[in-house]
């Protein structure tokens, strides 16, 4: 009998690192699919007794598609207008004169920049043109990645209650734990959401409408940029809000720099105070933890991982937190 139970591990063993192996490619479309899944649910829940559990599904993968790919095309169009609006207002002929007289006069050496830009487009191309295997063989697997994302989010919104209900099932621990569990875990996603996700959307709006106020130019792209840098714990906005109040002090707009400075430096506080609220009170979750968390899962996983990595820092926390309560050490030691 053991030696049977030994030869069914084993083949537990192989076949669930095969499966790994399979799941790797993928990962981070799959992993995107489970956290999008997670957050639409509660909408799955309201909606489908409505218009019924599919055509809820479909609409919800519908919606997320929109939601992922509209704030994409924003950004794109942004800095293309942003590169147009830079490029309109600088004399190309005369900033290439300027940068050769500027390099004669430090270094003595005449310098064609003309003849030097055009060779090193020609030799960029050449590179992408050797590199164009490997451009196409990652532009499949992107597609085929998002294709995947889209059938795994749908399934998962439909049977997601089947999945968790297999994974209890299957797991050999008791239900009260495991219940226990996935409490934490809940609040703990929702936590870290809220905190990175949410409040990043209010506070680069916010900031971005006083860089409207005051005028600073290109308000609508630094506003997606601050969006994107809000998620970053400790950095923040305030990498991009401090050069613009500096950038008004030195074109001499004194008022606007006040202005945003001192607008900018309450929304600021306001931030700080709602992440508070939403990761230390509702997840116990060290500020320092959550940037090791960021950019460790973007090193890993990449965009994703801004939102992946703290959520698995925290569940692990709150893993170890549930097993010492059930467990306690003391418990643990033999008797003398």
């Amino acid at each position: 009998m053991n030696l049977r139970l030994a030869a069914l591990a084993v083949l537990i063993i192989i076949l669930g690192y095969l499966s790994l192996l399979i799941f790797l490619p993928f990962s981070t479309y799959l992993l995107a699919a489970i956290l999008l899944a997670f957050m639409l649910h509660p909408l799955h829940r309201r909606l489908a007794p409505y218009i019924g559990r599919r055509p809820s599904a479909f609409v919800l993968v519908i919606f997320a598609v929109a939601a992922t790919l509209t704030p994409l095309v924003i950004i794109g169009y942004l800095v293309i207008e942003t590169m147009e609006d830079i490029t309109e207002g600088i004399d190309e002929i005369v900033l290439i004169e300027q940068l050769e007289e500027l390099i004669l006069t430090f270094t003595g050496v005449e310098v064609d920049l003309v003849s030097e830009i055009d060779l090193a487009i020609q030799r960029f191309a050449e590179a992408a043109l050797g590199e164009l295997t490997e451009i196409l063989a990652q532009a499949f697997h992107f597609i085929i990645g998002a294709m995947l994302l889209v059938f795994v989010l749908y399934y998962l919104i439909l049977d997601g209650s089947t999945f968790v209900k297999w994974v209890i099932d299957v797991t050999p621990v008791d239900r009260d734990i495991q219940q226990e569990l996935f409490d934490e875990a809940n609040v703990i996603t929702w936590a870290v959401l809220k905190s990175h996700l949410f409040v990043a959307i209010i506070e680069g709006t916010l900031v971005g409408i006083g860089f409207y106020i005051a005028g600073v130019p290109n308000a609508a792209f630094w506003t997606v940029i601050m969006i994107v840098m809000s998620i970053l714990p400790i950095v923040g906005v305030s990498i991009i809000w401090a050069p613009a109040v500096v950038f008004l002090v030195y074109i001499g707009a004194f008022p606007a720099a006040i202005f945003l400075f001192a607008y900018g430096a309450i929304v600021i506080n306001l931030d700080n105070y709602f992440r508070a609220i939403l990761v230390d009170r509702e997840s116990d979750l060290h500020p320092a933890v959550v940037l090791v968390g960021v950019l460790g899962g973007l090193y890993v996983f990449g965009v994703l991982g801004l939102f992946i990595g703290p959520i698995v820092l925290a569940i692990f926390k709150a893993t170890v937190n549930v097993f010492g309560r059930r467990y306690p050490f003391d418990s643990m030691r033999p008797i003398a």
